[in-house]
């Protein structure tokens, strides 16, 4: 009985610690970031570290939008994220990203999105600063 419980414990543990592909979802976030002394809009407090990283002062959320892998995510102002994966490695999903405005591509990159840990990238500039696209597992 000992054997069982602990088995099937294992295994529940196991099943919450790893991402299934097929029910990924990710949340983007579209940011201005400029020097104009604004500070951090408390929405975005949660990656005031990395993003104070880039040599910015000033953050602010455009846009905000989610998908599942594969699939497309619009953010508005003309932008969108098209997503695709070629499978989960157990706690991480190696992505494929396209960042784009309409239909043209701004970055196309790989990237690996792990539970707790965002992906941040930075994008072109835009009114007075620069946009970065955060996206995160949820």
């Amino acid at each position: 009985m000992k054997t069982t419980i602990w088995l099937l414990t294992l295994l529940f543990t196991l099943g919450l610690s790893s991402i299934d592909i097929e029910a990924a979802n990710v949340r983007g976030t579209l940011i201005l970031a400029t020097n104009d002394g604004s500070g951090v809009e408390s929405s975005l407090k949660k990656y005031e570290r990395q993003l104070r990283r880039l040599n910015f002062d000033s953050f602010r959320s455009i846009g905000r939008g989610s998908s599942g892998v594969p699939g497309t995510m619009n953010l508005g102002n003309g932008y969108r994220v098209q997503l695709n994966s070629s499978g989960s490695n157990g706690d991480s999903i190696p992505l494929d990203i396209k960042w784009m405005r309409r239909d043209d591509v701004l970055i196309h990159t790989r990237s690996t999105l792990r539970r707790n840990s965002p992906v941040i990238l930075g994008g072109p500039r835009y009114q007075g600063g620069n946009l970065i696209l955060v996206l995160e597992g949820g």
